[in-house]
Order: structure tokens, then C-alpha cells, then sequence
């Protein structure tokens, strides 16, 4: 067995950077602040290495979980500056409160993440008594894999053990991630419930599809190996995969992946074409394809897109829509409405409407045919309305900066008498006196939702008050 001495002296450590080890009265303080000894092999790494980090290239940590293999960077114990706080924060972070038995006996001793943070693990060293010196890993990030504590190794000395070089790591993992995933996709595709929704022919499918878009399951599994493979996108495993894959297959919030109900006219399917991808070619590749579809949505407005499919014998089914193309248009004056995917309709740029001294982002919700000719027709009205100006000011000015900036009464006792306080709660807001001054305390004019051909919505801020406020104008009329 080898010693945390044997290997201690094995690992390279960066000389240019003036860390040392952690003075004595400091693990002594530590100890005491735990009210627990630190393990032998950790206490001695302490005293003679401490905080120093370990040379790039040199401090590769390869882990499995659930069959998922990463390649993750481990620099060092935090800084003797650090410590106790990291300490702290982790004793009142959501991603501990599952770690066996009492979190405040678990010692932080670093991170450990990948490259592209798919993986970004808190390291920490129990001090527990049923469990001492184990060594565990919970996400850095609140709600990211994985979503539970992970017993990473028995010691501290272990763990040092499997530190190692990076060379050849990153290319053996993906091998063997590739192997996962061809295996998940063979042996778990019939478990997915409910199964994705199939056709002999690939302009069968999307013409059910565009006729029945809610009610039509989209292919998981094969979007998920889609997205890892082009996008480089990270299944964790087993259980995480067949998760994600339930998930995509009908969530239709995911607006990006397949788009809500669109009102198309004149529609036109092509044939099923080679899927092209990226550079990046993979095995089962010639089993996808796409297709285009164009029509006519809004106000005569072209709508091109792209949807990626998976061919089987079982037949199609639909993964993805891939692109989105739908053309712009102009309000004169203001500039162009353009529509993507992440976004909706906006302006490119913010813009100022008559009413606003301040410029505002602009968006229309909805989809790609949501620029109908009363739409537009509103979106010009409202950016060109000028009388809304003085109602927008007094509804601020009443309504939210009044009740931050009104002197506040306080009444209590001293030397046993009774004293009353004036206070302000502006918080160093600057006191103005009328509502058309409301524009020197606008912290962020955030943004303009408008929501049909007589509604939008102004989401904006005050400075010193952290919510937002919402002003809903409908009619002409302030509802809100």
C-alpha cells in the first residue's frame, strides 16, 4: 500500500506560485472550529503541502459516474485565505444537505471540473465519525449533475492516488462514452414512454406533424445523440440520459427544439435529404435526414425551416427542428422586426418610443407568424404615442417611488422616556417632486412584451428596488 508520503512526493507541483504549506496554529484553529481532528494522511498534506497547485497537464482527475466517464482538472487544496469561508458557504449550500450524516463535519479540499464545467464538483473530507476521512464530491452548481453527494474514495491518500497525467485521457473517455451511449440507444430506446410518433415516409410525418404539432412525439434518444455528437453536449450517464430523452420527446416548452403551433399557408414539403451536420462525423450519421419545409405565415411573410429526422425500420420519426428562417419587417421610423429562435420577434437594437425619454427593447410574442397586419398596426401605435407619456409618469411616480422615498415614523424608548424618529427609506435614492423627473430614477427601462393587437406590457426597474415592475397598458388604458 502506498503511503500519502510516497505519493505526495511523486505529484508535480507548479513552483512559481509563493503558496506553502498550512502553518500548524491554522489546522489547529480549524480543528477546533469543526470540533474534530483532521484524518492523518489529510493532516500531513496540510502541514507540508497545503494550498501549493499542481502543474497543467499534470493534475487530471478521471471519474465515473453512472457509467459516464469524465476527465476532470483538480489544481490543489483552496488558500489558507479561503478555506474557512469555502467552509462555511458549503455548510449552508442547497447541494450538501443530502451528504450522510452531519455537513458541518465535511472539510472543503478543493474542486475538481472539466474543461467545459459539464462537471464542476466541490471536494470535501469528512470529519464524521462513522465515515472518516472519506472523500466526497457534490456539484459546485446548484441543480446540476450530479444531483447527489458521490463517494469518490475511502482516504485522502486514495484520492491523491488517482491524480494522474492528462495524456490519452480525454480520447479514452470519449471512447468509452460512445460505447455508453450506443448501448443505451440499443438496449433503452423501447422503454422510452410514450414512444415517438412514426411514418413510413418522411413527408407523411411531417404533414402530421404540422397538422397535429402537440400531439406528435419527438424521437429523445436520437436527439440526444444528435446534440452529443454535434453540439458536444454532455448525457451523464445512463439514468440522466433516459431522462433527458423523456423530457425532449414532449416537452413542449422547448420552443427551440420544436416550435409551438404556427399558422402556416401554401405549404411545401421536400424530399428527405443526406443530414450534413457539422465536421463532425459520426457512425450512425446516414440515418438521419432533413427536411425543408416553406410556407407562408403573418403577413405574407416567407417561413423556410429545417427538421431533422431518424430512419429505422420501424420507420420515421421526427428529432428536431434545425433552423428557422421567417423574413423581416420594417416600422419605419423605428427600425426592422427580426425573429429567432431564442428571442421572437424584437428590434436588433433598443429603441426609444415617443412616450419614453429612455430606449426600450421591444419584443412580440408569439411565434413566427405572429406579425398579423392589426399586430403591426399596434406596434407602430404604441411606439408612436405620445399622450401615454404623462399617465406612465404619475403611475410610477404614485405607485412605486412614492412608497420607497415616504418618511417612515418610529417610535421607542430611551433612558425611560418616549422619543419618535423620522426615517427615509430611499437608501440614497435622490428625492424628486414630480412625476416627470420619474426618468432620472429609472434604474434599467427593461423591456416592452407585447402581448396581442391591444396589449403590451412595459417591464422596467427603479434604481435601489431589486423587483421589477410590470405596467400593463391595454385599450389606452393602464390595468396594472
Amino acid at each position: 500500500m502506498r503511503t500519502i508520503q510516497g505519493i505526495a512526493g511523486q505529484m508535480a507541483f507548479s513552483d512559481d506560485a509563493p503558496i506553502g504549506p498550512y502553518p500548524l496554529e491554522f489546522i489547529e484553529n480549524l480543528e477546533d472550529m469543526m470540533a474534530a481532528p483532521f484524518p492523518d494522511d489529510l493532516r500531513w498534506y496540510l502541514e507540508h503541502y497545503g494550498a501549493r497547485k499542481l502543474c497543467e497537464g499534470q493534475r487530471s482527475l478521471p471519474l465515473c459516474l453512472d457509467s459516464y466517464h469524465y476527465v476532470a482538472d483538480f489544481e490543489g487544496l483552496p488558500d489558507i485565505t479561503k478555506a474557512e469561508k469555502q467552509y462555511h458557504q458549503l455548510c449552508r449550500f442547497a447541494m450538501t444537505e443530502t451528504l450522510p450524516y452531519d455537513r458541518r463535519c465535511y472539510f472543503p479540499i478543493g474542486r475538481a471540473s472539466t474543461a467545459t464545467m459539464s462537471l464542476c464538483l466541490s471536494l470535501l473530507v469528512s470529519l464524521h465519525p462513522l465515515n472518516f476521512g472519506t472523500v466526497w464530491g457534490v456539484s459546485a452548481l446548484a441543480g446540476h449533475h450530479p444531483l447527489e453527494p458521490v463517494l469518490l474514495a475511502q482516504d485522502f491518500t486514495a484520492f491523491l492516488q488517482m491524480i494522474v497525467p492528462k495524456a490519452g485521457l480525454p480520447e479514452q473517455a470519449k471512447q468509452r462514452n460512445d460505447a455508453l451511449l450506443d448501448k443505451i440507444l440499443r438496449d433503452q430506446s423501447s422503454k422510452i414512454r410514450p414512444q415517438p410518433t412514426r411514418a413510413a415516409s418522411a413527408k407523411a410525418l411531417m404533414a402530421f406533424y404540422l397538422d397535429h404539432p402537440d400531439e406528435t412525439v419527438f424521437d429523445g434518444l436520437h436527439n440526444l445523440e444528435l446534440a452529443y455528437y454535434i453540439g458536444g453536449r454532455n448525457f451523464h450517464g445512463t439514468r440522466a440520459a433516459m431522462a433527458q430523452a423523456q423530457e425532449s420527446s414532449t416537452d413542449l416548452s422547448d420552443r427551440v427544439v420544436r416550435p409551438g403551433p404556427i399558422r402556416r399557408r401554401q405549404v411545401q414539403i421536400s424530399e428527405p435529404h443526406k443530414f450534413l451536420g457539422t465536421f463532425r462525423v459520426f457512425p450512425a450519421q446516414d440515418s438521419y435526414a432533413t427536411v425543408t419545409v416553406k410556407s407562408v405565415v403573418g403577413v405574407d411573410q416567407v417561413l423556410k425551416e429545417t427538421f431533422v429526422l431518424h430512419y429505422s425500420d420501424a420507420g420515421w420519426a421526427l428529432v428536431a427542428r434545425q433552423t428557422s428562417n421567417v423574413d423581416p419587417i420594417e416600422i419605419d421610423g423605428f427600425g426592422t422586426l427580426a425573429f429567432d429562435v431564442f428571442s421572437g420577434w424584437r428590434f436588433p437594437t433598443p429603441v426609444t418610443p415617443r412616450w419614453s425619454r429612455l430606449p426600450v427593447d421591444v419584443r412580440i410574442v408569439g411565434e413566427e407568424d405572429a406579425l398579423t397586419l392589426p399586430c403591426i398596426a399596434f406596434v407602430r401605435e404604441l411606439l408612436d404615442w405620445s399622450d401615454l407619456r404623462p399617465a406612465l409618469e404619475r403611475r410610477l411616480f404614485d405607485h412605486d417611488y412614492l412608497p420607497l422615498v415616504m418618511p417612515l415614523h418610529t417610535a421607542f424608548v430611551k433612558d425611560g422616556k418616549y422619543h419618535e424618529r423620522l426615517q427615509t427609506r430611499t437608501g440614497g435614492m435622490p428625492v424628486i417632486s414630480s412625476p416627470t423627473e420619474i426618468w432620472t430614477e429609472i434604474g434599467s427601462s427593461g423591456s416592452i412584451y407585447v402581448e396581442n393587437d391591444s396589449r403590451f406590457t412595459w417591464r422596467l426597474s427603479l434604481r435601489n428596488k431589486m423587483d421589477p415592475i410590470d405596467i400593463t397598458v391595454e385599450n389606452g388604458q393602464i390595468l396594472t
